[in-house]
């Protein structure tokens, strides 16, 4: 099984997600056996805020994503992720691109034996960093 990584990189509602979800498409139109799974940059910040949202993700609109919440302080889901993204960032910028590598080797992993799968398309739609740039590449600076 051949394994492809696809970053999108872009501003906040550029359109990212759409593209991902246009290549989907396309992708099983060419490999209809491939198996195409999603791994987001910012999924181990949701793991954490939804310990106090639990409906927390990326499926919600730019509406609700900008909604002040009280279980967040009054902050959005937005704002929230952006400071527990920058906190991280502060201590060490390539903490938060480790962990999601790791997520990104455990689910590959889950594949490896899968002898039916011809291709793994793994949709990365939030590269917004140098540092997951950096990751995606395999040349973070440890």
């Amino acid at each position: 099984m051949k394994t492809i990584i696809i970053g999108i990189h872009g501003k906040a509602y550029s359109g990212k997600d759409t593209l991902a979800e246009a290549l989907r498409p396309l992708l099983l139109e060419q490999f209809p056996d491939a198996r195409i799974e999603e791994l987001r940059f910012a999924e181990p910040l949701y793991d954490m805020l939804r310990t106090r949202m639990p409906e927390a993700g990326s499926h919600l609109s730019k509406v609700e994503k900008e909604l002040p919440r009280p279980e967040l302080g009054g902050l959005s889901q937005r704002q929230a992720l952006l400071a527990m993204g920058q906190g991280f960032h502060n201590v060490n910028p390539m903490t938060m691109p480790r962990i999601w590598a790791y997520d990104m080797r455990d689910m590959i992993n889950t594949y490896t034996e899968d002898k039916v799968t011809s291709h793994l398309f793994v949709l990365v739609p939030d590269v917004r960093r140098d540092d997951e740039a950096q990751t995606l590449l395999g040349t973070e600076n440890a």
